[in-house]
This record gives structure tokens, sequence and C-alpha cells, in this order.
């Protein structure tokens, strides 16, 4: 489950943690838009009861991608500022 996101990366919860380092390929479904593919960086990992909270950093995201996020990200907010 991801619990952040931002233009230049996320955290989620997994089960299975990728050692701080690994990179992985992630696919990101934006609502509205068509899904964002990209790779990723796990930078850290905390242990929690049950899984672990991963930060990922994005690798190689294009201008258009990082400008698509950013978008995705000030629309939830503003959205979370309407209620």
């Amino acid at each position: 489950m991801t619990l952040q996101v931002s233009a230049g990366g996320f955290g989620a919860l997994v089960a299975r943690p990728p050692p701080v380092g690994d990179e992985v390929k992630v696919v990101l479904r934006i609502p509205g838009a068509e899904p964002l593919q990209a790779n990723a960086q796990a930078v850290e990992v905390k242990q929690q009861v049950g899984n672990s909270h991963v930060s990922f950093q994005f690798v190689g995201l294009d201008e258009s991608e990082v400008e698509r996020l950013e978008m995705f990200v000030f629309d939830a907010v503003l959205a979370q500022l309407k209620r």
C-alpha cells in the first residue's frame, strides 16, 4: 500500500522489503491518467510489526513524468484543502 507520493519518490508498506540500494520496477496508478511505470531505488527501510515501511526514490524519470507527478500531488493537496 502506497502511503506518500511526491515527484521525487514514494513511501509504501510492504511485507518483504528490498534491501536498501536495490532498484525495482513500479507501477503507480494515478486517478484519471495512465499508470506511471518507473524504476525506483529503496533508500530507507523501517521495520514495523507485520510489515516494513520503505522509502523509494524514482530513478531516471523524464521531465514529463515528473510534471505529471507534480500535478497529481498538487491536485490531491487541493482536494484535501477543499474539504
